[in-house]
């Protein structure tokens, strides 16, 4: 009976995160809460092996050790105490999840994986719909829907739908390129969806997401055909120096993807880089607390008299936000997951899994010098993609 429950809750955990990256943040907590009874449930019944978990995956406990201990030190000025604290959900899911999907008596189940098939063509959809009502909203009927924005944002804000977007499509490129090893999914969608996506990551105006997927894409293609990602590699490069030439001459109000270094939104942005660089001098340790630093930046731009005072946001940088909120030691256990996650995928997976998930990761250190990109959809997204990098699927073929 425990098996059938885990099997069902699995697959429903499956279809609540299909729903939950780019239609509503509301089925985060309904996933993780699946994944959170299947493992108990076998840790229950002791099937549950803790010798074996990948070096990473210790990293990531480290990283939640250190948000908990960060937390604990700062927590009597520790702003919206329980939603810093919680925090902690997201990486721990990832975790909860990988020792979940690893277990053989779900990666054996062939309702699982019947399952599994429908979850990801309704996430798909997902990409479509999401892209038909952020393209409405912004061109066809912005008084009908309240919308005063350019920028295509879906269902969610623009920086989680761009973001997510040029992940999944890095991802979804990797399963168009290998169609033919899974004969089960249409080809024909798997190529509509990604055109869809991509104009919806165009629309969103998103310039790190844009960079991040430019420089991911000739990885991409590396493990598929080394002479096409030479070719793409150059067409990147092109792409990415015409858009940094044309910034630092000062720029185009044509497009945001060519506005000037000295831009409103650039200037905002380094007002944040330089607010987390002196929020980090000041708790170079443990930082001021998971997800404080926007909590203090009025008062260090006030301190250390930076430009745009009324702007008080997150850094718009995944490592400057790690090192001022938590300190040398929680960028420090960060970037240990980060690497050891790169060089267990190096070792121990096969071509299908370098193809898929170094480019990913490869995304995330290109792209989150210029977004938090461990928002609530995002975050969720990346987890689960860290969680079934491990799976027998993905493991290195014996010589």
């Amino acid at each position: 009976m425990t098996d059938k429950y885990a099997i069902r809750f699995t697959a429903i955990s499956f279809y609540a995160l299909a729903m939950a990256i780019f239609a509503s943040v509301s089925f985060i907590s309904i996933y993780q809460l699946l994944i959170l009874i299947v493992f108990v449930l076998f840790f229950i019944r002791k099937e549950i092996d803790f010798k074996n978990l990948p070096a990473s995956t210790l990293a990531l406990l480290s990283f939640i050790g250190v948000q908990l201990l960060s937390a604990t030190v700062n927590f009597v000025e520790l702003e919206e105490k329980f939603r810093s604290i919680g925090i902690i959900k997201y990486p721990l899911s990832g975790i909860l999840a990988l020792i979940v999907f690893r277990h053989q008596k779900l990666q054996n189940n062939e309702f699982l994986k019947k399952h599994s098939r429908i979850a990801f063509n309704i996430f798909l959809a997902t990409i479509v719909i999401a892209f038909i009502y952020g393209f409405t909203r912004v061109n066809i009927a912005p008084n009908l829907l309240n919308s005063n924005d350019f920028r295509l944002g879906g269902f969610t804000d623009v920086m989680r739908y761009g973001y997510g977007s040029a992940m999944v499509l890095l991802a979804l490129l990797t399963i168009c390129l290998n169609s033919k090893k899974l004969p089960t999914l249409n080809k024909v969608y798997l190529y509509l969806v990604f055109v869809i996506g991509f104009i919806g990551l165009y629309m969103s105006y998103t310039r790190g997401a844009m960079l991040g997927f430019l420089i991911g894409l000739p990885v991409v293609f590396f493990f598929f055909n080394k002479r096409i990602a030479i070719i793409i590699a150059l067409v990147s490069a092109a792409f990415i120096s015409l858009m940094v030439i044309v910034a630092l001459m000062g720029g185009s109000a044509r497009s945001r993807f060519l506005l000037g270094s000295n831009s409103a939104s650039n200037s905002e942005r380094m007002s944040q880089y330089l607010s987390a660089i002196h929020a980090f001098k000041e708790r170079p340790i443990l930082g001021f607390g998971p997800q404080q630093l926007k909590f203090h930046v009025k008062e260090i731009k006030e301190k250390y008299n930076l430009e745009n005072k009324h702007y008080i946001e997150h850094s718009h940088n995944v490592y400057l936000e790690m090192a001022a909120n938590m300190g040398i030691v929680g960028l420090l256990a960060f970037l240990a997951w980060l690497g050891l996650w790169c060089k267990e995928l190096l070792l121990h997976s096969n071509k299908l899994a370098k193809q898929l998930f170094l480019p990913i990761i490869l995304f995330m250190l290109v792209a989150g010098q210029f977004e938090m990109l461990f928002m609530a959809q995002t975050s969720t997204l990346i987890y689960f993609l860290y969680a079934i990098s491990y799976l027998d699927l993905f493991k290195k073929e014996a010589t």
